[in-house]
């Protein structure tokens, strides 16, 4: 039984039998009946109490009321009070009648009735608000979890893409590129520094972000892309296909590219003759689908940085989306396919 379950069957034994107990104690000074007979009769109410409100609750698990808003849970909860409390009410008065042996007419009246009914439904009524506020102040401290973890794996991710993106060997290769470039080609060179200086600048500033544009996103890729074209040459084919519609939308910052890099380094660099990436984004339903295709084979037993990176995305894709997002990579064709299936948030 989880610490959850094992909490809520103490609080209802407690809880109810707390109610008992006082309705003992009364029941002793304001009455002549047996003692047995009295504590039989309030083991019977406790557990017939337990007993409807359990099926109460399973019918709040199995309507999600939980999820809902709470100006949509209070009629519910005043609803639901009524019905439960009503239930509970002819429950105990037909087994007082019959442990009683009192006929059914003698114990009913119009009185009694409201009167019975009335604290049915006040008991029903704390019964219900204890138990949403603390359904509700536990989804607060996970949301609070989720956001403590959530800028944990961003942190966690983004110094790694920046340890990957930045290492001495990819500035040595991307300097050592520029520099040739110098007296080749000038303009080409000064295009060249003012990429790396914008992955440079932009692995600094996504540290105060969760999201961005698609827009932004891609610029990061480009210049990258860019970048590694010098250092492959023909070796490396780029093709982009970004719907104009997709490009508002928001993604982590820095995903697209480290799945980008994830493919040209353990996929195309392998390969003698080196090959193609293309990277496509569509809206679909209520979904922005980015597509990462690559020559190359994906080795998921083998543990890398590949797949250091490839965790933190999809723990990142987690935590911002919930289970409505997706990140799935696999081989066919020859090819690496990345897929990445992120619910709007526009």
């Amino acid at each position: 039984m989880s610490r959850k379950n094992l909490l809520y069957w103490l609080f209802q034994i407690l809880g109810w039998g707390f109610i008992i107990f006082i309705g003992l104690i009364n029941d002793f000074q304001n009455s002549q009946i047996f003692i047995t007979k009295t504590i039989s009769n309030g083991l019977i109410i406790m557990l017939l109490g337990i007993g409807t409100t359990h099926l109460y609750r399973v019918h709040i698990l199995k309507h999600q009321w939980l999820n809902l808003k709470v100006i949509q849970i209070i009629p519910r909860i005043i609803i639901g009070s009524i019905v439960i409390g009503f239930t509970l009410l002819i429950l105990t008065q037909l087994i007082s009648c019959l442990i009683d042996d009192i006929a059914l007419a003698k114990i009913i009246s119009l009185i009694k009735i409201i009167q019975n009914l009335t604290g049915q439904f006040i008991t029903i009524f704390i019964w219900s608000i204890l138990y949403f506020t603390f359904h509700f102040i536990e989804r607060s401290r996970n949301q609070e979890l989720s956001t403590l973890q959530l800028e944990a794996a961003k942190q966690k991710a983004e110094l790694s893409s920046l340890k990957s993106q930045m290492n001495p060997h990819f500035m040595f290769n991307s300097l050592n590129n520029i520099r040739a470039l110098i007296d080749e080609n000038p303009s080409i060179a000064k295009k060249s520094i003012n990429e790396l200086s914008n992955l440079l600048r932009a692995s600094l500033n996504t540290k105060k972000l969760n999201l961005i544009s698609l827009k932004d996103e891609m610029k990061l890729v480009e210049d990258y892309l860019s970048l590694e074209k010098i250092r492959f040459e023909s070796r490396l084919k780029i093709n982009l296909n970004i719907s104009e519609e997709s490009l508002s939308y928001l993604v982590p910052p820095m995903l697209i590219q480290t799945l980008a890099e994830n493919g040209i380094k353990h996929g195309i660099s392998k390969l003698k003759n080196g090959g193609e990436i293309c990277i496509s984004s569509f809206l679909k339903n209520e979904f922005l689908i980015i597509e990462i295709i690559n020559d190359g084979t994906y080795k998921p037993q083998i543990k890398n940085s590949n797949g250091t990176g490839l965790n933190n995305s999809k723990k990142r894709i987690e935590l911002l989306y919930s289970n409505k997002s997706t990140l799935v990579i696999k081989n066919e064709n020859n090819k690496v396919h990345t897929e990445i299936k992120l619910h709007y948030l526009k």
